[in-house]
């Protein structure tokens, strides 16, 4: 119970829905709000998100710098312009890490389903394995890296408003850190895995209570998706967390909690809001402006899989608690999948 108590001045929204479940396209959907039907080439919908507007547009205009430390893949040309930490750096390739990834693929693919655990991946992790360790991309989703890098220490560079986006591995299999935030070759479990994203994120704000910009700080800690699945164990995992500190909020106050009906498509207008832009609804709506129990109509998109091969683009409507399945229904909307976000 006690494992939350470093979150003083934030608010937990309990009752909180992703509209994808999968890392792409919720991370660009997360940046530019626009969603994606699978209808055209992922890196057109990349273009037109980016060209659309939107938060970063206006965060742009007011001054900030804007950092994203994701792939680079979710930004898009336009979006380059925005984006003040871009980088595109050149990558060797790692020939052994590729044979590596390969080789483990195929051992996925043909064993026994009771051995395929142990060569189980993610499709991040090939990636990963292709670059050469002595010209690593400034991107790497390795959470103990990033962790390591942290200690280094938090500095103020200048005085303009900055937007930092952190995209992280989290709770996402396989769990490879410790509730250190330390690497585990073999593996950890989810609580532990839990427990060393947190940690992170702990010292963190931490690391900003220090250097004084906590306070008058906009802070947000959630996920793109949950896990995608729909068993009856897993329900309260299917959606994400969200912990949002206001600006202006302090450590003293106790953590609070929030049933409202709350979305991604929120987190805009939450932003904005915070940030004094009179017009901010036109972005979207605060998660501080909705009530807990008002009827709201939020929307989920998953992808059946058939034969191995991904078919249609499902639309959920959720009504009520999120947690519960029997608040949701399908819309009759659906798509064809004519192109998979992870084919460019």
């Amino acid at each position: 119970p006690d494992y939350l108590s470093p979150l003083g001045g934030f608010t937990e929204f309990t009752n909180h829905v992703s509209a994808y479940f999968r890392t792409y396209p919720s991370i660009p959907y997360m940046l530019t709000k626009e969603k994606y039907f699978c209808d055209i080439p992922s890196n057109k919908y990349i273009e037109t998100a980016w060209e659309n507007g939107g938060m970063m547009a206006r965060l742009d205009t007011m001054g900030f710098d804007i950092e994203i430390y994701s792939d680079r893949r979710c930004i898009g040309a336009y979006g380059k312009n925005m984006v003040d930490n871009y980088i595109e750096n050149k990558m060797d390739v790692s020939y052994t890490g590729v044979m590596k990834g390969m080789l483990n693929l195929a051992f996925y693919r043909n064993m026994p389903y009771i051995a395929k655990p142990t060569f189980w991946l993610y499709t991040g992790d090939l990636n990963t394995m292709a670059v050469g360790e002595e010209n690593s991309p400034s991107y790497n989703i390795d959470d103990a890296l990033f962790y390591v890098r942290q200690t280094d220490g938090l500095t103020l560079q200048d005085e303009n408003p900055v937007f930092k986006f952190y995209h992280l591995n989290g709770t996402h299999e396989p769990y490879m850190i410790d509730s250190n935030a330390q690497k585990v070759v073999d593996g950890t479990s989810r609580v532990e895995a839990a427990k060393g994203s947190l940690k992170i994120v702990y010292d963190y704000i931490e690391q900003m209570k220090k250097l004084g910009v906590f306070e008058n700080s906009i802070i947000i800690i959630t996920a793109d998706h949950g896990k995608s699945t729909e068993t009856s164990e897993l329900q309260e995992a299917v959606n994400p967390i969200l912990f949002v500190k206001p600006k202006g909020k302090d450590e003293r106050e106790p953590l609070s909690y929030s049933k409202a009906p709350t979305t991604d498509e929120d987190l805009h207008g939450t932003i904005l809001k915070e940030l004094g832009v009179e017009d901010y609804r036109q972005y979207g709506t605060s998660v501080f402006d909705i009530e807990e129990g008002e009827q709201r109509t939020r929307y989920k998109y998953f992808q059946s899989v058939v034969e191995g091969r991904e078919k249609h683009l499902y639309e959920y409507a959720i009504e009520g608690d999120a947690k519960d399945f029997a608040n949701w229904s399908l819309t009759g909307k659906s798509w064809p999948i004519h192109y998979n976000f992870y084919l460019w």
